[in-house]
Protein backbone atom coordinates (compact mmCIF):
# COMPACT_ATOMS: atom_id res chain seq x y z
CA UNK A 1 0.00 0.00 0.00
CA UNK A 2 1.39 3.39 -1.01
CA UNK A 3 0.02 6.63 0.38
CA UNK A 4 1.07 9.40 -1.98
CA UNK A 5 2.39 12.42 -0.15
CA UNK A 6 3.09 10.53 3.07
CA UNK A 7 6.82 10.58 2.35
CA UNK A 8 7.37 6.91 3.11
CA UNK A 9 8.70 6.22 -0.39
CA UNK A 10 11.36 8.06 -2.37
CA UNK A 11 9.93 11.18 -4.09
CA UNK A 12 10.57 10.06 -7.68
CA UNK A 13 8.63 6.85 -7.06
CA UNK A 14 5.62 8.74 -5.70
CA UNK A 15 5.77 11.16 -8.61
CA UNK A 16 5.83 8.28 -11.12
CA UNK A 17 2.71 6.75 -9.55
CA UNK A 18 0.61 9.93 -9.81
CA UNK A 19 -2.16 9.56 -12.37
CA UNK A 20 -2.05 5.78 -12.66
CA UNK A 21 -5.43 4.07 -12.47
CA UNK A 22 -6.59 0.74 -11.07
CA UNK A 23 -5.60 -2.18 -13.27
CA UNK A 24 -2.59 -0.41 -14.77
CA UNK A 25 0.54 -2.52 -15.23
CA UNK A 26 3.60 -0.55 -16.24
CA UNK A 27 7.27 0.12 -15.59
CA UNK A 28 8.30 3.29 -13.77
CA UNK A 29 11.65 5.07 -13.71
CA UNK A 30 12.96 5.92 -10.25
CA UNK A 31 15.99 7.92 -9.16
CA UNK A 32 17.30 7.39 -5.64
CA UNK A 33 18.16 10.68 -3.87
CA UNK A 34 21.79 11.57 -3.14
CA UNK A 35 21.12 11.34 0.61
CA UNK A 36 19.53 7.87 0.39
CA UNK A 37 20.54 5.67 3.35
CA UNK A 38 22.00 2.90 1.15
CA UNK A 39 25.41 4.12 -0.07
CA UNK A 40 25.32 1.93 -3.18
CA UNK A 41 21.99 3.42 -4.33
CA UNK A 42 22.66 7.13 -3.79
CA UNK A 43 21.88 8.99 -7.01
CA UNK A 44 21.30 5.73 -8.89
CA UNK A 45 18.49 5.18 -11.40
CA UNK A 46 16.30 2.09 -11.41
CA UNK A 47 13.15 0.70 -12.98
CA UNK A 48 10.30 -1.02 -11.18
CA UNK A 49 7.44 -3.07 -12.57
CA UNK A 50 4.22 -1.99 -10.87
CA UNK A 51 0.60 -3.10 -10.94
CA UNK A 52 -2.10 -0.86 -9.54
CA UNK A 53 -4.70 -3.00 -7.78
CA UNK A 54 -6.89 -0.15 -6.52
CA UNK A 55 -6.89 3.60 -5.99
CA UNK A 56 -8.54 5.28 -3.04
CA UNK A 57 -8.92 8.89 -1.96
CA UNK A 58 -8.68 9.90 1.65
CA UNK A 59 -10.53 12.65 3.47
CA UNK A 60 -8.59 15.38 5.21
CA UNK A 61 -9.61 15.68 8.87
CA UNK A 62 -9.95 19.09 10.50
CA UNK A 63 -6.81 20.30 12.27
CA UNK A 64 -8.49 20.06 15.67
CA UNK A 65 -9.84 16.54 15.08
CA UNK A 66 -9.39 14.57 18.32
CA UNK A 67 -8.28 11.37 16.58
CA UNK A 68 -5.77 13.24 14.43
CA UNK A 69 -4.30 15.01 17.45
CA UNK A 70 -4.03 11.74 19.37
CA UNK A 71 -2.33 10.01 16.44
CA UNK A 72 0.24 12.79 16.20
CA UNK A 73 0.92 12.84 19.93
CA UNK A 74 -0.79 16.18 20.62
CA UNK A 75 -3.03 16.76 23.63
CA UNK A 76 -6.64 17.27 22.55
CA UNK A 77 -6.83 20.39 24.73
CA UNK A 78 -3.96 21.94 22.72
CA UNK A 79 -6.09 21.88 19.58
CA UNK A 80 -4.93 23.29 16.27
CA UNK A 81 -2.37 25.59 17.91
CA UNK A 82 -0.72 22.62 19.60
CA UNK A 83 -0.63 20.74 16.32
CA UNK A 84 1.03 23.66 14.56
CA UNK A 85 3.61 23.91 17.34
CA UNK A 86 4.29 20.17 17.00
CA UNK A 87 4.76 20.47 13.23
CA UNK A 88 6.99 23.53 13.63
CA UNK A 89 9.14 21.63 16.12
CA UNK A 90 9.39 18.61 13.81
CA UNK A 91 10.32 20.76 10.83
CA UNK A 92 13.00 22.40 12.95
CA UNK A 93 14.49 19.00 13.77
CA UNK A 94 14.40 17.97 10.12
CA UNK A 95 16.08 21.26 9.15
CA UNK A 96 18.85 20.78 11.70
CA UNK A 97 19.32 17.14 10.70
CA UNK A 98 19.55 17.99 6.99
CA UNK A 99 22.02 20.82 7.64
CA UNK A 100 24.19 18.58 9.83
CA UNK A 101 24.12 15.82 7.23
CA UNK A 102 25.19 18.16 4.44
CA UNK A 103 28.01 19.64 6.50
CA UNK A 104 29.20 16.15 7.45
CA UNK A 105 29.19 15.02 3.81
CA UNK A 106 31.07 18.15 2.70
CA UNK A 107 33.71 17.66 5.39
CA UNK A 108 34.17 13.98 4.54
CA UNK A 109 34.37 14.75 0.82
CA UNK A 110 36.91 17.47 1.56
CA UNK A 111 38.98 15.14 3.73
CA UNK A 112 39.06 12.56 0.96
CA UNK A 113 39.85 15.09 -1.75
CA UNK A 114 42.73 16.54 0.26
CA UNK A 115 44.16 13.14 1.13
CA UNK A 116 43.81 10.73 -1.81
CA UNK A 117 45.07 7.32 -0.78
CA UNK A 118 45.28 3.84 -2.24
CA UNK A 119 43.26 1.33 -0.26
CA UNK A 120 43.93 -2.42 0.10
CA UNK A 121 41.75 -4.40 -2.29
CA UNK A 122 41.10 -6.97 0.42
CA UNK A 123 39.45 -4.29 2.56
CA UNK A 124 37.39 -3.10 -0.38
CA UNK A 125 36.24 -6.67 -1.07
CA UNK A 126 35.19 -7.05 2.57
CA UNK A 127 33.28 -3.78 2.41
CA UNK A 128 31.53 -4.87 -0.81
CA UNK A 129 30.33 -8.01 0.97
CA UNK A 130 29.10 -5.92 3.89
CA UNK A 131 27.27 -3.47 1.64
CA UNK A 132 25.70 -6.31 -0.35
CA UNK A 133 24.41 -7.87 2.87
CA UNK A 134 23.01 -4.52 3.98
CA UNK A 135 21.18 -4.18 0.66
CA UNK A 136 19.72 -7.69 0.97
CA UNK A 137 18.46 -6.98 4.48
CA UNK A 138 17.01 -3.65 3.39
CA UNK A 139 15.14 -4.95 0.36
CA UNK A 140 14.07 -8.33 1.81
CA UNK A 141 12.72 -11.23 -0.29
CA UNK A 142 16.24 -12.00 -1.50
CA UNK A 143 18.33 -15.18 -1.12
CA UNK A 144 20.54 -13.97 1.75
CA UNK A 145 21.61 -17.56 2.49
CA UNK A 146 23.00 -18.06 -1.03
CA UNK A 147 26.16 -15.93 -1.58
CA UNK A 148 26.41 -16.83 -5.27
CA UNK A 149 22.81 -15.81 -5.96
CA UNK A 150 23.34 -12.58 -4.03
CA UNK A 151 26.45 -11.81 -6.08
CA UNK A 152 24.57 -12.40 -9.35
CA UNK A 153 21.65 -10.17 -8.33
CA UNK A 154 23.88 -7.51 -6.74
CA UNK A 155 27.27 -7.65 -8.56
CA UNK A 156 30.45 -6.14 -7.15
CA UNK A 157 30.42 -3.29 -9.67
CA UNK A 158 27.29 -1.94 -8.01
CA UNK A 159 29.19 -1.34 -4.77
CA UNK A 160 32.89 -1.02 -5.58
CA UNK A 161 33.14 2.78 -5.86
CA UNK A 162 31.27 3.46 -2.63
CA UNK A 163 33.07 0.57 -0.92
CA UNK A 164 36.45 2.05 -1.81
CA UNK A 165 35.26 5.45 -0.57
CA UNK A 166 34.06 3.96 2.71
CA UNK A 167 37.37 2.18 3.28
CA UNK A 168 39.42 5.27 2.44
CA UNK A 169 37.36 7.45 4.77
CA UNK A 170 37.59 4.86 7.52
CA UNK A 171 41.38 4.88 7.30
CA UNK A 172 41.56 8.67 7.14
CA UNK A 173 39.17 9.09 10.07
CA UNK A 174 41.26 6.67 12.12
CA UNK A 175 44.33 8.78 11.35
CA UNK A 176 42.53 12.00 12.36
CA UNK A 177 41.41 10.40 15.62
CA UNK A 178 45.00 9.37 16.36
CA UNK A 179 46.68 12.59 15.25
CA UNK A 180 44.18 14.95 16.92
CA UNK A 181 43.54 12.73 19.96
CA UNK A 182 39.79 12.87 19.33
CA UNK A 183 37.78 11.41 22.17
CA UNK A 184 34.09 10.70 22.67
CA UNK A 185 32.62 11.45 26.07
CA UNK A 186 29.37 10.05 27.43
CA UNK A 187 27.67 13.41 26.84
CA UNK A 188 28.39 13.16 23.11
CA UNK A 189 26.82 9.70 22.88
CA UNK A 190 23.84 10.85 24.94
CA UNK A 191 23.31 13.76 22.55
CA UNK A 192 23.14 11.35 19.60
CA UNK A 193 20.73 9.07 21.46
CA UNK A 194 18.50 12.01 22.40
CA UNK A 195 18.45 13.29 18.83
CA UNK A 196 17.31 9.97 17.40
CA UNK A 197 14.83 9.35 20.22
CA UNK A 198 13.26 12.79 19.70
CA UNK A 199 11.91 11.60 16.36
CA UNK A 200 9.71 9.01 18.10
CA UNK A 201 6.45 9.50 19.98
CA UNK A 202 7.79 8.30 23.34
CA UNK A 203 11.36 9.59 23.39
CA UNK A 204 12.04 8.56 27.01
CA UNK A 205 11.05 4.96 26.32
CA UNK A 206 13.10 4.98 23.11
CA UNK A 207 16.19 6.19 24.97
CA UNK A 208 15.80 3.46 27.58
CA UNK A 209 15.50 0.86 24.83
CA UNK A 210 18.56 2.17 22.97
CA UNK A 211 20.67 2.06 26.13
CA UNK A 212 19.67 -1.57 26.72
CA UNK A 213 20.89 -2.67 23.28
CA UNK A 214 24.72 -3.05 23.09
CA UNK A 215 24.77 -3.25 19.30
CA UNK A 216 22.72 -0.07 18.92
CA UNK A 217 24.90 1.68 21.49
CA UNK A 218 27.99 0.74 19.47
CA UNK A 219 26.41 2.35 16.41
CA UNK A 220 25.62 5.51 18.38
CA UNK A 221 29.18 5.63 19.73
CA UNK A 222 30.50 5.35 16.17
CA UNK A 223 28.18 8.17 15.06
CA UNK A 224 29.28 10.31 17.98
CA UNK A 225 32.93 9.71 17.11
CA UNK A 226 32.33 10.65 13.47
CA UNK A 227 30.62 13.86 14.59
CA UNK A 228 33.55 14.66 16.87
CA UNK A 229 35.92 14.13 13.93
CA UNK A 230 33.82 16.50 11.81
CA UNK A 231 33.85 19.11 14.59
CA UNK A 232 37.62 18.73 14.92
CA UNK A 233 38.20 19.17 11.19
CA UNK A 234 35.88 22.18 11.06
CA UNK A 235 38.05 23.94 13.63
CA UNK A 236 40.86 24.12 11.06
CA UNK A 237 38.63 24.65 8.03
CA UNK A 238 37.50 27.81 6.29
CA UNK A 239 33.73 27.83 6.77
CA UNK A 240 31.36 29.96 4.72
CA UNK A 241 27.74 30.31 5.82
CA UNK A 242 25.10 30.11 3.13
CA UNK A 243 21.44 31.04 3.43
CA UNK A 244 19.12 28.58 1.67
CA UNK A 245 15.39 27.98 1.64
CA UNK A 246 13.89 25.05 3.53
CA UNK A 247 12.99 23.34 0.24
CA UNK A 248 16.53 23.70 -1.13
CA UNK A 249 17.96 22.39 2.13
CA UNK A 250 15.74 19.33 2.16
CA UNK A 251 16.09 18.72 -1.61
CA UNK A 252 19.63 19.86 -2.47
CA UNK A 253 19.51 18.26 -5.92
Amino acid sequence: EVELGAGRFIPSMETALIGLTAGTETMIDVEFPEDYQAENLKGKQAQFDVKIHSVEAGEDPSLDDAELLKTLGVEESAGEAGLRDKIREQLGRERDKAATTQVKEQVMDGLLAANPIDVPQAMVDEEIQRMRQEAVQRFGNMPNNDPDAMARMLPDDLFKDNAAKRVALSLLISEVIKEKSVKVEEEHVEAVIARYASELADSDQAMQYYRSQPQIMQQFQALAMKERVVDTLLQDAKVTDKVVSFDDLMNPN
